[in-house]
């Protein structure tokens, strides 16, 4: 049986994908795909708008019938409506730790639909790292762990942080 990929080879596999000149929501999507299983069981990676609204670019997570749930929650959601913790994340460009059930969130938003379905899968943790291009926070990428006994630690938050950084470093270079 092959053994799941460690931190350090994760970090490895992500370098040379994020350095690919190609379009960066495939670059996204393979990204948020290799963060799971080893960091994540549940990935997004959302992208600022003008204007400060947040766009899903990037939603996975193993299960096809999850996926699909996922997949009906793309969308931009105002940044009037973001939540607490993801409008942090932004504001201060610095990562967020979060444990418990996601705050919910009234109205038919993309955001309130991506809530909506973390809490029902059982999401437990979270990590919110935003992708910062020279100073400005261009989007967020956002880790879930689901089942009771499983938590993030400052410890993955600085491995989150790394990731991010190479994610924004991959738009920027696909914008560019």
């Amino acid at each position: 049986e092959a053994r799941p990929p460690t931190r350090l080879e994760l970090l490895a596999r992500a370098g040379p994908l994020l350095a690919e000149p190609i379009e960066y929501e495939t670059t996204l999507d393979a990204v948020a795909r290799l963060i799971v299983p080893v960091m994540a069981d549940l990935c997004t990676i959302d992208l600022v708008e003008d204007g400060g609204a947040l766009t899903k670019a990037a939603l996975y997570h193993p299960d096809p019938d999850v996926q699909h749930q996922l997949e009906r929650c793309v969308g931009t959601t105002p940044h009037d409506q973001l939540p607490g913790d993801l409008r942090s994340a932004i504001e201060t460009a610095q990562p967020q730790l979060r444990d418990g059930a996601a705050e919910l969130l009234p109205g038919d938003t993309a955001e309130a639909c991506y809530r909506n379905l973390l809490n029902a899968v059982g999401a437990t943790s979270a990590m919110l790292a935003p992708l910062v291009v020279r100073g400005r926070v261009v989007g967020v990428l956002r880790l879930n762990l689901i089942g009771p006994a499983r938590r993030y630690t400052a410890q993955d938050l600085e491995l989150a942080r790394e990731v991010a950084h190479h994610a924004a470093l991959a738009i920027e270079r696909a914008r560019l």
